[in-house]
């Protein structure tokens, strides 16, 4: 259970509603066209790289375990590196639909 967070970078001379058309067509496009494995691979590398970048800055890392202690147990921190790596194509697919 969560939420997902889906943003849009824009310039001035940019349109609103349609970079909103956009983004909600992209987001539910994937039931239709499923992400690649090349795409997975490159998402799970950046996220598994600012993983690895918080856990060596310790500044980082209490700021990462004190939010995970909010959130019930600081073993959250780790369990979500660790969900981020199995993550499989199927994974994807099944919470789209």
């Amino acid at each position: 259970p969560g939420y997902a967070v889906f943003l849009a970078s824009l310039s001035k001379d940019q349109n609103i509603e349609q970079a909103k058309k956009t983004l909600i067509e992209t987001v539910e496009g994937v039931v239709k066209q499923p992400v690649t494995e090349a795409e997975l691979k490159f998402a799970k590398t950046n996220l598994l790289n600012q993983l690895e970048k918080t856990i060596n800055d310790p500044q980082k890392l209490c700021v990462a375990m004190s939010e995970s202690i909010a959130l019930g147990d600081w073993r959250l921190f780790f369990i979500e590196r660790d969900r981020i790596e199995a993550l499989t194509i199927a994974d994807i697919q099944r919470v789209a639909q």
